[in-house]
């Protein structure tokens, strides 16, 4: 019995891990326009969770919600206890009709770029798994502070409006 190791040692496609990122990014932006208290965050979640798995795929590690929920807070902690602050002052805030109309303007960007970021920081995580390697959390929070920082450099309000865009056959 032979093991094809082409097919093990097989690099994941770098276009195809970038479109997974900018997918979920602009889906998680969009999840937080959402209104409804906690409906938002189950929807920020729900496309984090999917960019984690599709990534972990992509690199042929298996993954687990456990180590999902350390990395989050791991790269959540890496930002700045402000980013935790923010989004959980804003959840509340929708509450009031009015105020939660001016979160949109800003809070959704914010959203798709810390997902853009966390899934830079993915790229780099997953082939160290799947060597047996960990990774120091002070490093990586370090390298999530800086793809936060690139993150935010990308006209996230543009890209949340053309993904309402329909394009014609």
């Amino acid at each position: 019995m032979s093991i094809n190791t082409e097919e093990n040692n097989k690099k994941p496609s770098e276009e195809k891990i970038n479109a997974i990122i900018m997918r979920c990014s602009v889906l998680a932006g969009v999840a937080d326009i959402n209104p409804i208290v906690g409906a938002d965050v189950a929807g920020v979640a729900g496309c984090q969770l999917k960019m984690f798995y599709d990534i972990a795929s992509e690199y042929d590690v298996s993954v687990t919600k456990e180590r999902f929920t350390e990395l989050l807070g791991t790269l959540a902690t890496g930002i700045g206890g402000w980013a935790l602050t923010i989004f959980g002052a804003t959840a509340m805030i929708k509450a009031f009709p009015g105020i939660a109309s001016i979160l949109l303007f800003w809070q959704p960007p914010l959203v798709a770029a810390f997902t853009w970021a966390m899934g830079q920081i993915l790229k780099i995580y997953f082939p160290l798994i799947k060597e047996g390697k960990t990774w120091d959390k002070t490093e990586m929070q370090e390298a999530m502070k800086i793809a936060y920082e690139n993150a935010k450099k990308i006209n996230w309000k543009s890209e949340l409006k053309n993904s309402f865009k329909f394009k014609k056959d």
